[in-house]
Order: C-alpha cells, then structure tokens, then sequence
C-alpha cells in the first residue's frame, strides 16, 4: 500500500499510471498469442476461428474491468478516509457484484457463443473454432475476474505494480502453455483456451496471495459478508 498523497502529485501519477496502462496492454497478449501461435500450427481455419472471438473476449475483458475498476473507485475512497470497516464491507459487496454478474456473463457466453458470432458474420466453416475456443474462455473466466477485482483493489490503495508483475508472468506462461497443449498435447483450439485460462488463474492467484500476505484488506469478519443491498446499488451505479 502506498500513500499517494505523500510527494509531488506529478511523479506520483506518472509513477501510478505507466504500470496500469503496461498492464492493460499485456491483458491483450492473451488472445493475441493464442492467435499467432494457432496460426503457426493448427492452420488457417484454427486462425480465422480464434481470431474471430477478438470482438467477444475483449467485449469480456472490457465488462469485467470496467466493473472492477468501477468498485475500485469505492475502496478508494475508504482508503484515502481510513474508513477500514467500510472498505471490507466494500470489498465483500465486490465479491457479491462480481459473483453474480459472473455466473450471467458466463451462461451467455456458453449458450450464446454461436448466436454472436453468426451476428458479426464469421463464416460457417471457421465457427466451430470460435465456439469451442469461447466455450472455454466463458465457462472459466472466473480467473479474469479474481485478477481484475484484486488488481482493482491493490491499484486503490496506491499498488499498481503488483498487479502488473502477475500480468506478466501469466502472459509468459500463457505462451509456454499454448506451445504445450497444441504442440505436445495435440489439444487443438481448445488448449488455446485452456492455456489462457490457466495463465489467467495464474495472475488471480498471485495478486490474491500477495494480498492476503501483505495487506490486511482481505482480512474480513463474517458479519462483513452480510449483503448490504445499499453498497451493491452504489457500486453498480458507480
């Protein structure tokens, strides 16, 4: 955690942001070496599938983020007041939010993957890449949404580093997984995904960790779990 109201304002944006902003870039490395590295081996047709789910997985990426950072803006606030009951209770409102809107955003994923991707004209023949490789993504983007809700909240407190070195470990994993399951374990278009997913897990588990070991933010009593139906509003609004 760092006090960012301790120095000169200039250097500690600077300082702040350029982590953020690599870190973001690095959240596109994913489904562009999963589409480089499908290319390379598994053809055109393994190609023009994976490359069609662009749209839908940084449509995903987008939602998930913005939610989190969203909430972020809440615990922020907290933070900066020393409001430390209030930032669990803000935290545990995130967990309920992120809950939710996960298991929704992931059935319409699975059941809606063609319906969208016939809606943006991916021809027939590369289809059912794309549906398999969304599939995967959509049943386990549990994994993004761990990583993005505990970047959100690190990056609240003053910690935009952290999040970054998960980022980018994952991303160099998820390279040495894609070459792995299509190359070695002959998974096709769906260890593509598999790999991404794990690589995902991998950023979640790292920043939850760095969090429960250094920070007292995920220290949270059961009361705190209690749905505060005012918070959640006041999340989703913000």
């Amino acid at each position: 955690m760092k006090d960012m109201t301790q120095g000169k304002p200039l250097k500690l944006i600077i300082g702040f942001a350029i982590p953020m902003l690599i870190g973001n870039i690095f959240q596109q490395v994913y489904n562009v070496a999963d589409t480089v590295i499908v290319g390379r081996f598994l053809g055109e047709s393994a190609l023009a599938g994976v490359g069609s789910t662009g749209t839908l997985t940084y449509f995903l990426l987008a939602l998930v983020s913005g939610m989190c950072n969203g909430a972020g803006l809440v615990v922020a606030q907290c933070f900066g007041c020393g409001n430390k009951e209030r930032l669990a209770k803000t935290v545990t409102a995130l967990i309920w939010v992120a809950g939710v809107l996960t298991c929704i955003m992931s059935l319409i994923g699975i059941f809606g993957a063609e319906f969208f991707l016939r809606l943006l004209s991916v021809p027939e023949n590369v289809i059912g890449y794309s549906a398999t490789y969304l599939h995967i993504i959509y049943t386990f983007v549990f994994g993004s949404v761990v990583y993005n809700g505990c970047a959100a909240i690190l990056n609240s407190v003053g910690d935009s580093k952290t999040p970054l070195r998960a980022v980018i470990a994952s991303s160099v994993v998820n390279i040495v997984f894609d070459l792995f399951f299509i190359i070695v374990c002959k998974m096709g278009v769906a260890g593509a995904a598999a790999a991404t997913i794990a690589s995902q897990g991998l950023s979640a588990f790292l920043c939850f960790v760095y969090m429960k070991k250094k920070s007292d933010i995920l220290t949270l009593q059961k009361h705190h779990f209690k749905l505060d139906r005012l918070l959640v509003k006041e999340l989703m609004a913000v």
